[in-house]
């Protein structure tokens, strides 16, 4: 093989060798010129992002939106529920939860503490389950 690249190298003229190496330039120099370009364009566009994130003083993006958030159905044991869970769950959520039995609730509620930390007392769990299926539309 050895003896086949030496023979085509001989066989190359000077004018394809310079051909080549002319390529390979012209390669280089695209390649860096790419590099440059992305760049600046970077450089150019990396604080862009925090102007258009905060608005102009006294514009009417200074008003926060309001939030459609329904307020806590009255019940039993309300307080205790939103003490302990509408700082993860939106305050929608007692209206929106499957018609469990109140032994699944009670799971349901353990789990919240035991695996995501909810800050109820074991004292506290059954008043938080006695406050959802209060406030559960009867079933039909």
């Amino acid at each position: 093989m050895c003896q086949w690249l030496s023979l085509q190298e001989k066989s190359m003229t000077d004018d394809a060798r310079t051909a080549i190496r002319r390529q390979r330039l012209g390669l280089i120099i695209l390649a860096l010129l790419s590099l440059v370009a992305g760049a600046l364009s970077f450089q150019g566009t990396r604080d862009s992002w925090r102007l258009a994130a905060s608005p102009a003083p006294g514009s009417s993006a200074d008003v926060e939106p309001a939030i459609d958030e329904p307020a806590l159905p009255p019940g039993p044991h309300q307080a205790e529920f939103q003490a302990a869970c509408v700082i993860c769950h939106s305050a929608r959520l007692p209206l929106t939860q499957p018609r469990l039995s109140r032994e699944k609730w009670i799971e349901v509620v353990h789990k919240m503490v035991v695996a995501y930390g909810a800050p109820l007392a074991p004292e506290e769990e059954v008043p938080v389950v006695e406050y959802i299926l209060a406030i559960q539309e009867p079933r039909s």
